[in-house]
């Protein structure tokens, strides 16, 4: 339940304002916390006028000082951090748009993760040099075609480069 602007600005007290914002910590990476209850998926929830409503999408309402659309969404855009309502970091859209900001986060955060564990293969005292036939990580293309991307162990002698071996004409 989401309550409207309206609905909200006759709820909250000063008291009950002051009470909600005991339950933020606002941090130094700019995240605004929330402290209090969370829900299964860990978003902040947060109960009034007889129901539960998501943090986040509250914070929205109050610093917009406007209704959220029945079609709209209120994402974690600038960090992907559930429990933080910081209105600076919310941002209205679609579904569509919101599943596919989670993809692009996931996706990059699963390539900083193999490249990280690249970096460890590589450190490794037993690897002895041999760490471009792990993962191949093509560079960008002379003549600008698309790139491919695989996870899969490089079969061929590392004398070959990742353009030889991943660059789709």
């Amino acid at each position: 339940m989401t309550p409207t602007f309206e609905e909200s600005g006759l709820w909250f007290t000063p008291e009950r304002l002051a009470r909600f914002w005991q339950h933020v910590d606002k941090r130094p990476n700019g995240c605004w916390f929330w402290k209090g209850a969370l829900t299964d998926t860990g978003h902040g929830q947060y109960r009034m006028m007889g129901g539960v409503t998501r943090v986040h999408r509250l914070t929205w309402i109050m610093a917009r000082l406007a209704d959220i659309p029945d079609w709209m969404v209120i994402r974690h855009f600038m960090c992907d951090n559930k429990p933080c309502c910081n209105p600076s970091h919310l941002l209205g859209g679609t579904q569509g748009e919101n599943v596919q900001d989670i993809w692009l986060i996931h996706a990059a955060y699963r390539r900083d993760v193999e490249m990280r564990a690249r970096e460890r293969y590589r450190n490794h005292p037993y690897v002895g040099g041999v760490h471009d036939a792990l993962f191949v990580i093509p560079p960008a293309c002379e003549a600008g075609q698309s790139i491919g991307y695989t996870k899969q162990p490089c079969a061929l002698p590392i004398r070959y480069t990742s353009h030889d071996l991943h660059c789709n004409p």
